[in-house]
């Protein structure tokens, strides 16, 4: 996702080299109004897909946590269910493992 952005900033930058290059050729001709309204054209698709990585990016963070939640419930759920069936010593590396898992997704 993070491809997409400088993707779209290019013709943002580029617009703008662009104007400021030939500024007196574009106050010649009278063409303010044009450059400006093709300048927010860019600087729009340039908004709209960075604000899609930024949900994507969110989304994708929420769905992990609740991956991860899910898995460390059903982990004691599990452990509560049959607590005579795990020795002690599982029992904890199963719950650290579980519970590094929300660490390794954090990052």
């Amino acid at each position: 996702m993070n491809y997409f952005c400088p993707e779209a900033r290019s013709p943002v930058y580029s617009h703008v080299s662009t104007t400021l290059t030939g500024l007196s050729t574009v106050r010649a001709f009278d063409a303010q109004n044009v450059f400006e309204h093709q300048f927010y054209r860019y600087l729009n698709d340039n908004t709209s897909t960075f604000f899609m990585f930024v949900c994507a990016s969110r989304g994708f963070g929420i769905l992990m946590d609740w991956i991860c939640i899910t898995y460390t419930a059903s982990v004691v759920t599990f452990i509560m269910l049959y607590p005579d069936g795990i020795s002690h010593i599982h029992l904890i590396l199963i719950l650290s493992s579980s519970l590094n898992l929300f660490i390794i997704v954090s990052l």
